[in-house]
């Protein structure tokens, strides 16, 4: 399981290589800060893949619920967690 570390945009700058090599071998997720202010995520590629599978996961599953209560005029919602025991992914 990866480890999410907190770093501020300047520290950043002044470290990307070390940075780039936590994430790739150390196994961390960086979240991106200015002024306490989260501002964006540093992931692996394979962590990014699985992201983009499980958005593309939801946008289907979503649309079967829309279709399939398109009638009825009701519209469910849904978490992710139940998207992904209907679609699971393997992590490419």
């Amino acid at each position: 399981m990866s480890k999410v570390k907190r770093m501020k945009t300047a520290e950043l700058r002044a470290n990307l290589t070390e940075a780039l090599n936590r994430i790739l071998y150390a196994d961390e997720q960086l979240i991106l800060c200015r002024r306490n202010k989260e501002l964006a995520a540093l992931v692996s590629i394979e962590d990014y893949k699985l992201l983009q599978a499980l958005k593309e996961a939801e946008k289907s599953y979503e649309a079967k619920i829309v279709y399939r209560n398109q009638d009825s005029g009701n519209r469910e919602s849904i978490q992710l967690k139940d998207v992904v025991t209907v679609f699971p992914v393997d992590g490419e």
